[in-house]
């Protein structure tokens, strides 16, 4: 919340943010090109428009790996690592894989908490050590020269999609479409209180009667 600050301290804030991202991306973008790339054979399909007259999507791509499996990706960004059964349990990958027709669906998750790999060193007496909070050198008392080098981790999950799953993602999606054409739309009231980050906008209205 920027409310309180000056206009140079936003300035400096703005500044720092955009930094930092800077620092996440390019690691990001490192590791990815580490160690996702090098299992990536042929691709075949990016940001493809998928549209079966009622629901309509964007595929991020689909793949050969180098094992030979056809997957369908979606690319995500987190602050941790997704759960292994993340794929089995998404509602999206399982739609996209059965209007794609397609056996195998993943993720491919880039990690925005970093490792920073602090290395420090004294240049009085040339100690060295890697890691920990440690501000001055233990030997002769002077500060320590600092330098990060920070690294990202990338995931890959993929799963086979069953015929199941496809199924059961189509026949909720036409469920929720019949609602919409029949104006009919339900309260999920596990959802009241985090809604994209914040509160719903009829919390007031539902649990206190407001207008």
């Amino acid at each position: 919340d920027q409310t309180n600050l000056s206009v140079n301290q936003r300035k400096l804030l703005n500044a720092a943010t955009w930094d930092s991202l800077q620092v996440k991306c390019q690691a990001m973008l490192a590791s990815f090109q580490k160690w996702i790339l090098p299992q990536i054979k042929e691709v075949h399909e990016i940001q493809t428009h998928l549209d079966n007259g009622k629901v309509h999507g964007y595929l991020d791509f689909i793949v050969t790996l180098t094992d030979g499996r056809k997957v369908l990706f979606d690319l995500k960004t987190s602050k941790m690592p997704y759960k292994k059964d993340a794929v089995l349990t998404s509602p999206q990958l399982s739609l996209y894989a059965a209007m794609k027709d397609i056996e195998y669906a993943g993720f491919i998750v880039l990690v925005k908490n970093l490792n920073k790999n602090k290395a420090k060193s004294c240049d009085t007496c040339d100690y060295t050590v890697s890691g920990g909070n440690r501000v001055k050198c233990p030997t002769c008392k002077t500060n320590m020269n600092v330098v990060s080098n920070p690294t990202s981790f990338s995931q890959l999950l993929v799963d086979k999609v069953s015929k199941w799953n496809k199924d059961l993602t189509t026949e909720a999606l036409h469920e929720t479409i019949q609602c919409i054409d029949n104006g009919v739309f339900p309260r999920n009231l596990n959802q009241c209180q985090y809604m994209y980050g914040k509160p719903c906008i009829y919390v007031d209205k539902c649990w206190k009667g407001k207008k």
